[in-house]
């Protein structure tokens, strides 16, 4: 639309408002927003679902309008948002999964590592394992103090486990490890062992299994320190 005719709306659309008009303003909105197309028109059709669901207390309409914007304005957060919650409420998994993967990268902090972390339940639940992976690991790639990093690790874990990636399981527990303490840590340790070991890295197995055994030396433990010194020794002749 042209800059004047857009300016005559809003104020048209200020004027209907203050005097109370507000099924007008809603018309007024979609005339706009066939008018307008694109970003412009996702943001008159969420200002009418506002003006719908809050001062006409109709949440369906409010939706169809929600869902309008989305489809006209596929990087539009407010409107994404507003598809995700419908995609949620029907169990549409596959659907969800989709939008989540556009609206995380838009979103910041608490909200994006959310949206990453619900991606990827979401992903595993419908058997895809490599992008529930990797939608944990963006979260991680971020560092220990991110938004998520603790929830993200330990949702990775069983994923490993179940995926029989044991080289990434050590590492994974590894990393666990040190943000844990005493005998959780020592534990974490020995699990970090024997991933590793099953992966062929007895070298990180060694030092993990020793590094367990000097936190909270158990007798589990000590036998499988001994079995792996034995076995570097049997290896290093």
């Amino acid at each position: 639309a042209h800059p004047a005719e857009a300016l005559l709306v809003e104020r048209a659309l200020k004027g209907l408002a203050k005097l109370g008009r507000h099924a007008e303003v809603v018309e007024l909105c979609e005339r706009a927003a066939e008018a307008a197309g694109g970003s412009k028109a996702a943001e008159h059709l969420l200002f009418a679902a506002e003006v719908t669901e809050q001062r006409l207390l109709d949440s369906e309409r409010a939706l169809r309008l929600k869902l309008r914007a989305a489809e006209l304005d596929p990087r539009n957060p407010a409107a994404l948002t507003a598809r995700a919650d419908d995609q949620r409420r029907r169990g549409d998994k596959r659907g969800l999964a989709a939008t989540l993967a556009d609206l995380a990268p838009m979103l910041e902090d608490e909200k994006e590592a959310s949206a990453r972390l619900e991606l990827a339940r979401l992903f595993e639940e419908l058997g895809d394992m490599a992008p529930a992976r990797a939608a944990l690991e963006a979260i991680l790639a971020r560092g220990p103090s991110a938004a998520g990093y603790t929830e993200a690790l330990d949702a990775l874990i069983p994923l490993l486990e179940r995926t029989s990636d044991f080289e990434e399981l050590g590492r994974a527990q590894s990393i666990k490890a040190e943000l844990a303490h005493g005998d959780a840590r020592a534990e974490l340790l020995r699990r970090a062992a024997h991933a590793f070991e099953r992966s062929g890295q007895d070298t990180y197995a060694l030092k993990a299994a020793a590094n367990a055994a000097a936190i909270q030396p158990t007798a589990e433990g000590l036998r499988h320190l001994a079995a792996l010194c034995e076995k570097k020794k049997l290896f290093s002749k």
